[in-house]
């Protein structure tokens, strides 16, 4: 992979079907292949107003038990307007989800003040579907019908093509439990079969379920945890990438003033939360 960065050739790490394959899917967005792996590093400006809306779909995603402070475990991605995709080491059972909930614009405003969130619990009963970490450790849980949309949503793309060796990604993520981050093009991605990627990135504890994109905001996997060192390829969803261990984050200080503290059958509803801090940059793992 050292070998195609530096002399720019993607035929250096990649079989030719794979490189026409991703060719093909460029040519959808208007971009050549060798613009993604050229000498210039530059994107267009775009790429900050899609990442923009792509974030708008990622949350932190907690556990909200009643009148108990909220604890983050993990990231989440909304694959539909109320589906939320995260790892089944996130939320293993259904039992566990109904005292879960995700926080949307978990985040820091453009003064760096804490913007405030909302925190929407989960609703199993209405979906749960899981897949354990042994085979591809994803889980898809419903939110409720009364969750307001309009956060968008990343869709689950089935084509191949969205991603090469050697090419840059990007991860959204609240690393640490803490407020939303971004590792932008500074990612390559190492290696990949029909189940699991690996990838280098920054990322810590509570990066678990974050998704990860290519350059033109495609959602091509989510971070996973088992096994340690591998990324998991989740069918429509594209592959999901790999952190580590990673273990239950630490609670961030929180002030949360609370809606309802429970609702018709003792479930938490939504709160609106704020706190929480910039941590320090996380390693740099191999996925």
């Amino acid at each position: 992979m050292a070998r195609a960065l530096r002399e720019g050739n993607f035929a250096r790490a990649n079989e030719k079907a794979e490189i026409d394959l991703r060719r093909a899917r460029l040519a959808t967005h208007g971009v050549e292949l060798e613009a993604v792996i050229g000498e210039d590093d530059s994107v267009w400006l775009s790429f900050l107003s899609k990442g923009l809306a792509a974030a708008r779909a990622v949350g932190r995603v907690v556990t909200m038990p009643a009148r108990q402070p909220i604890t983050p475990e993990g990231t989440g991605v909304l694959i539909s307007p109320r589906l939320l995709l995260t790892n089944h080491h996130v939320v293993p059972d259904a039992k566990h989800a109904a005292s879960m909930g995700v926080q949307l614009g978990y985040e820091y405003d453009d003064e760096g003040g804490e913007r405030q969130c909302t925190t929407v619990p989960l609703a199993p009963e209405i979906l749960f579907l899981t897949v354990p970490a042994s085979v591809l450790d994803f889980t898809v849980i419903a939110l409720p019908e009364e969750f307001a949309e309009g956060n968008g949503y990343v869709p689950l793309i089935e084509e191949g093509g969205k991603v090469l060796k050697a090419e840059a990604l990007n991860v959204i993520h609240h690393p640490g439990g803490e407020r939303k981050r971004v590792s932008i093009r500074d990612n390559r991605l190492v290696s990949q079969d029909e189940k699991w990627l690996r990838y280098t990135s920054d990322t810590r504890h509570g990066s678990s379920g974050a998704p990860v994109f290519n350059d033109q905001w495609e959602g091509v996997g989510a971070g996973s945890s088992a096994p340690p060192g591998i990324g998991r390829r989740l069918g429509a969803a594209g592959a999901e990438a790999q952190a580590g261990p990673i273990r239950r984050a630490t609670a961030s200080p929180e002030r949360c003033r609370t809606w309802s503290e429970a609702g018709p059958g003792g479930r938490p509803q939504s709160r609106r939360c704020r706190g929480g801090r910039y941590g320090r940059r996380g390693q740099r793992v191999e996925r």
